[in-house]
């Protein structure tokens, strides 16, 4: 890869590759960075304790790996926390085991964020593909007009590492201490209300591969559905609870994921035969309504407060990560 100003001081890009008996896949993902050729780059794998090939593979591959282990984790997210914390580079970048980065990127990402001091966030667009030919690819971007994050996880993009030690990491369990399966959807919903830069390049940057023993889109997973579906109203709630420190437009797309959540688990419900409980989904999903149309724009007086939410933020990011929007 040719640097188009060799001169220019590229910031360390750590590379964090969470892992559990995902060794088939691994090779693809470790070759996907390695291909870059980035001169100034940290991968650090981070394996919960598997007992396939894939030690076999990180082997073969340590002398371009900056720090690997292989142990019995918390969870994954803790274990993607702990990677953050542990990088030493000045951009960060999250690689699930059985996905992979595209071609050329690293430049991409070298040089917006030398160039621009004050860039937080850098996004390509996501392709989902499924490894079993069952449909066409889809393409997942952002839509920045709205200063929120679309469908896209935390993989599809490059992070500051200040931007973890202001606001926190993942947060590890909910309200009612059980582990969060979506973690990683609500840190991108924190930080769309942020006031951080964010930049999307426009063109594929990272392929999430949709494949049968994929945490999130199993043929056979409708119970993790159920569980993410659940954090999702959990969490859409919470947001639109402080409804007065977010603009109509912020509103309206919480408003948005509550209700397609809702709508889901009432089908999921009324498929599984849970009448009952399909009912509750069906009036929650309406829930929310009064709160929405109620909702009037506030300006000048709503900074003062949305800025005490920012230094909220801000104290407990590093002791406290967990609890950051509890």
């Amino acid at each position: 890869m040719n640097y188009s100003n060799p001169a220019m001081e590229l910031p360390k890009i750590s590379i964090i590759i969470p892992s559990y008996n995902y060794g088939r896949y691994l090779e693809t993902a470790i070759k996907s960075v390695l291909a870059q050729k980035y001169p100034n780059l940290e991968l650090i794998i981070l394996d919960g304790g598997s007992n396939d090939n894939t030690l076999d593979v990180i082997k073969k591959y340590s002398e371009h790996i900056a720090f690997w282990r292989s142990e019995k984790d918390l969870c994954s997210n803790d274990t993607v926390n702990q990677g953050f914390a542990m990088a030493s580079g000045d951009v960060l970048g999250l690689l699930c085991a059985d996905d992979w980065y595209e071609a050329g990127i690293f430049h991409d990402v070298g040089e917006n964020f030398s160039k621009d001091k004050d860039l937080d966030i850098l996004s390509f667009h996501v392709r989902y593909k499924c490894s079993e030919n069952k449909q066409e690819d889809k393409i997942i971007s952002d839509n920045m007009e709205l200063n929120t994050f679309g469908e896209a996880a935390p993989n599809g993009r490059f992070y500051r590492k200040q931007v973890f030690e202001n606001y926190g990491q993942m947060r590890i369990v909910d309200r009612n201490s059980e582990f969060l399966l979506c973690a990683d959807w609500e840190l991108m919903l924190r930080f769309s209300i942020l006031p951080l830069k964010h930049k999307l390049i426009p063109k594929i940057g990272y392929t999430y591969l949709m494949q049968p023993e994929s945490f999130s889109y199993g043929s056979s997973q409708h119970k993790t559905l159920q569980k993410i579906l659940e954090e999702h109203v959990d969490t859409s709630s919470r947001y639109v609870a402080k409804s007065e420190l977010y603009s109509r437009k912020l509103l309206k797309h919480f408003r948005k994921i509550h209700t397609k959540a809702t709508s889901r688990l009432h089908l999921i419900n009324s498929a599984l035969g849970n009448e009952e409980k399909a009912n509750e989904y069906k009036k929650l999903g309406k829930a929310l309504n009064p709160i929405f149309w109620s909702y009037k724009m506030r300006k000048i007086q709503k900074k003062k407060d949305f800025q005490k939410i920012i230094e909220k933020i801000k104290s407990e990011g590093a002791a406290q990560r967990v609890q950051t929007l509890k």
